[in-house]
């Protein structure tokens, strides 16, 4: 029976046991080859792993943020490009993609001071885009909440809209144009809002 006992914990104990001889290097690798191979899961506990033996290596919070967006948890990510630029403040790649985190939450003064900070360092172009991405959405959901008050409901619903295409993980944009569908006696579209 004894026996039985090790043979079945074994299978289970034994990979850890592997993992803590790794070295920082060999997670990264491992990690880089599931980032590249599409799963992002065991990419990310590769890159755990090696923040835990590392946590001063800012690359390797560059490459767990990256597996973050490749799974959609923008937040996470967000958290981990704050963290490297702690680490390495004139890393430039992580304030813009920072900045394009921010944009699609709908975060629009942080967005605007990371990309206004990474022009002053950078011309490019994406980044200029960016900027009159992030102020144009902004004035556009101030402007969809007037109309919406206003009782001008299909204006509200196309400025809504078009806020959700720059920032499509700002709730408060579906819920204006959702509440504007509602008003209009829209269900079926205020429900795909509301979903």
């Amino acid at each position: 029976m004894r026996h039985y006992l090790i043979a079945c914990v074994l299978p289970f104990l034994l990979p850890y046991s592997v993992l803590a001889d790794k070295s920082t290097q060999q997670y990264l690798t491992e990690g880089n080859h599931f980032l590249t191979s599409g799963q992002f899961n065991h990419a990310l506990t590769s890159f755990d792993a090696a923040i835990r033996n590392e946590p001063d290596n800012y690359l390797t919070y560059f490459k767990r943020a990256t597996a973050y967006l490749s799974l959609g948890r923008h937040s996470a990510a967000a958290d981990d490009f704050t963290t490297l630029l702690a680490l390495k403040p004139d890393f430039e790649k992580a304030l813009l993609e920072r900045a394009g985190i921010y944009l699609k939450q709908g975060n629009y003064d942080l967005a605007m001071q990371d990309l206004e900070k990474y022009m002053s360092k950078s011309k490019e172009k994406k980044a200029k885009t960016m900027l009159e991405s992030t102020k144009k959405a902004q004035q556009e959901l101030k402007k969809a909440k007037i109309e919406k008050e206003k009782g001008r409901f299909e204006s509200c619903i196309s400025l809504a809209t078009s806020v959700s295409r720059i920032s499509p993980l700002l709730a408060n944009a579906r819920l204006l144009r959702a509440q504007c569908h509602v008003a209009l006696g829209e269900m079926d579209e205020a429900a795909g809002d509301f979903a």
